[in-house]
């Protein structure tokens, strides 16, 4: 496979977001196991979308990190 040149300033600013969405307003900073639970839960949304997880599989790892994680009013789209 050959190298394709990547533009990671594209990507900062969605990082950003999920951060902030993640953080629901909080203006107190993560620490390293929220770090590490928000980076889990994309992560698997990741895994899913590139066929590497079942949805079934994907349901039971975020809701094990949705229960870790020191903001626990989850509001989703598809009901996890």
């Amino acid at each position: 496979m050959s190298k394709i040149k990547f533009d990671f300033s594209k990507v900062e600013a969605h990082i950003e977001e999920i951060i902030c969405a993640y953080k629901c307003g909080e203006a107190e900073p993560l620490d390293g196991d929220e770090v590490d639970i928000l980076a889990s839960i994309v992560k698997n949304y990741m895994n899913r979308h590139e066929g590497n997880l079942t949805d079934g599989e994907y349901e039971y790892k975020q809701k094990q990190e949705f229960t870790r994680a020191r903001f626990l009013t989850v509001v989703r789209k598809d009901g996890i």
